[in-house]
């Protein structure tokens, strides 16, 4: 039998507000550094941005792990096969912490290499972006692994606790990038590197709310090891979504900045303002694709009627788009105030103003993109 309209919007909603809250707290979380450096000057702000996308890049490329584990556990949750279900949760915890080692010493050793070749910068900005590369490059770990106890908490119908630790790091991370970044109580000026050492301190506080609840309501215990079979199913999940993201993003963002960076670093600024004001409001994007995810997955591998899985994409795109109008609607009414939450040093935004309208309407093709085609994925 056929679920009711509304009981399927009220299914994907009860996924997804609560996720669409806890990804502008974690978005508002990843450009919190760049909104404080952003006011103290012109260099600071694009060395910590050219990093800061960096590893927005890395981490939204790898992510792409935390969807094939959304993928794969909500399908062994409609099953009802805990045993599988604590080996995918184990296998691919696992892997993103080894992932996360490995691109903390590649950050290491290789990072002021990369970002001068990519962007061309030198003296006082390398310097900086490489300072705040190496701190907040423990990053791309913690979020994978965030990643994966937030698609835990999704697929046991519990999506408030992801708010919850977000909501309880943010304010972490503020107040730490505030008072390390311009040397507030008597501390040192550390600028960038302090904001790095705020987001650290941020997700440290995350992580440790995901494990309280993960103790208080898993029916198993976390072990770090990696299953065979499971790791093979992962990867060939997780292999064609990240050559898709690496095509479709990373390429296009890394090569437009290494040209503009080049050309001057005002320009590169103002990319970098405009970028963080798309990432921020495409979150609703993702907050309705994880909860279709989730739906989808689970509906799939149970005895519920399988048309009910062509149904949760289609709507969860028409929520998403409306709700993005309406931000479109805010920001072509208070441009200026939209991009001034990022920076405040006047010659970002005189070039930025007139064009983060277009900027953001083009995305608005991008939810169905999005959203869609996660029912060809199972």
């Amino acid at each position: 039998m056929n679920e009711p309209k509304l009981a399927i919007l009220k299914k994907i909603n009860k996924l997804a507000i609560p996720g669409i809250l806890s990804m502008i707290l974690s978005t508002i979380f990843t450009i919190a550094d760049e909104a404080i450096v952003g006011r103290i000057d012109v260099d600071g702000y694009t060395a910590v941005s050219i990093s800061a996308n960096i590893i927005y890049q890395v981490i939204g490329n790898l992510g792409a792990i935390s969807v094939a584990f959304t993928i794969l556990f909500a399908k062994s949750i409609g099953q009802k096969d805990k045993k599988t279900s604590a080996q995918i949760f184990n296998t691919i915890l696992t892997i993103s912490i080894l992932i996360g080692v490995v691109a903390e010493v590649l950050a290491i050793f290789f990072g002021k290499g990369l970002i001068h070749a990519i962007y061309g910068v030198s003296d006082g900005i390398l310097n900086e972006a490489y300072s705040y590369l190496v701190i907040a490059g423990l990053s791309i770990g913690i979020n994978l692994i965030c990643f994966v106890m937030s698609g835990f908490f999704k697929n046991i119908m519990e999506p408030k606790i992801a708010l919850i630790a977000t909501s309880a790091s943010l304010p972490v991370n503020f107040v730490l990038d505030y008072v390390l970044v311009f040397g507030k109580f008597g501390l040192p000026k550390l600028r960038g590197s302090g904001a790095a050492i705020g987001t650290i301190c941020g997700l440290v506080v995350e992580i440790i709310i995901y494990a309280f609840y993960f103790i208080k309501k898993s029916d198993f215990q976390y072990s770090f090891k990696i299953n065979g079979d499971i790791l093979k199913k992962t990867m060939g999940l997780f292999i064609p979504l990240l050559g898709q993201d690496f095509v479709e993003n990373t390429i296009f963002v890394i090569v437009i900045g290494a040209i503009i960076s080049r050309y001057n670093t005002v320009l590169y600024a103002t990319y970098s303002v405009i970028n963080a004001i798309i990432i921020a409001l495409t979150t609703i994007m993702y907050a309705y694709a994880g909860a279709t995810m989730t739906l989808v997955g689970q509906a799939y591998s149970s005895d519920t009627d399988r048309k009910a899985c062509n149904r949760y994409p289609k709507y969860s795109a028409m929520i998403a788009v409306l709700i993005y109008a309406v931000i479109l609607v805010i920001t072509v009414i208070f441009p200026s105030q939209v991009c001034g939450i990022i920076t405040d040093q006047f010659e970002i935004l005189e070039k930025a103003i007139p064009v983060v309208v277009f900027a953001l309407s083009v995305q608005i093709l991008n939810i169905p993109c999005q959203v869609n085609p996660i029912i060809y994925i199972l």
